[in-house]
């Protein structure tokens, strides 16, 4: 089944990447003379699985760069209410996905791939999550943040797939989360002080994970073990930026 794509591209430069770029925005930061967000449009653009694609940011400045996107949503200040515009602009009843714009080592078959992940289980929402060993051996020496599970050590993806339907009512989870994600005393106030702590201790399930988002919001989540690095590798420090550089120079050359 194909879905239509959301990109959000509407963070401000004002950054640890700030001294890397004096771009108003951080999707405009160019790699090899092209701006981020082209990277990730393009790989959105030749999925097979994909079939529209809206970019939500400031629209007069990314217009130039981004002609071949079906839709151009202008951004807000926050996050979530710019996932709730990128959807509602698309106009869908079938699952969308989302990404961010500082992803450019997304390819499209990438993509593809968590598409049909998801097609194999009936959920509201889709996360993917990337093994420490699948990045270790992918990308060396790269710091990134993980989890220990039960089932594993995972970082998160920076791709989500959500229905439409549950957007208006997950909105309030969704702020939360975003706002709160390094500070586990306020998550606890979401998510109950016993399953933090579980969760700190390493003790949590991915199976324990999404029945509390569902008791939680009244949606079914499932988390997705996918074993694609380049979709949990985002842009966010000047040293990511120079690996981006270095490896995406690399990859045209080859």
């Amino acid at each position: 089944m194909k879905v239509d794509v959301v990109i959000l591209a509407g963070a401000e430069n004002k950054g640890l990447l700030r001294e890397c770029s004096d771009s108003d925005y951080e999707a405009l930061i160019e790699i090899k003379g092209v701006p981020m967000v082209k990277y990730v449009v393009q790989a959105a653009l030749g999925a097979e699985l994909v079939e529209r694609v809206a970019v939500v940011g400031p629209v007069d400045i990314l217009r130039p760069y981004l002609e071949e996107v079906d839709i151009l949503v202008n951004s807000k200040a926050q996050i979530v209410e710019n996932i709730s515009a990128g959807i509602k602009a698309l106009q869908s009843d079938r699952n969308i996905l989302i990404l961010t714009s500082d992803i450019p080592l997304i390819q499209s078959d990438t993509i593809d791939f968590f598409i049909n992940q998801c097609n194999t289980r009936e959920a509201d929402c889709y996360y993917p999550i990337i093994s420490k060993e699948a990045n270790q051996s992918r990308f060396p020496g790269t710091q990134r943040t993980y989890a220990r599970l039960r089932d594993g050590v995972y970082t998160g993806g920076n791709i989500f797939s959500i229905h439409p339907r549950v957007v208006d009512e997950a909105t309030d989870f969704m702020r939360k989360l975003v706002t709160w994600r390094k500070n586990p005393l306020k998550l606890s106030q979401v998510f109950g002080l016993k399953f933090i702590f579980k969760f700190i201790t390493g003790r949590l399930t991915i199976s324990e994970l999404e029945k509390r988002v569902h008791k939680i919001t009244g949606f079914s989540a499932a988390a997705l073990v996918c074993e694609y690095p380049e979709i949990g590798f985002d842009v966010d420090k000047p040293s990511d930026l120079a690996f981006m550089e270095k490896y995406i120079g690399l990859r045209q050359v080859n």
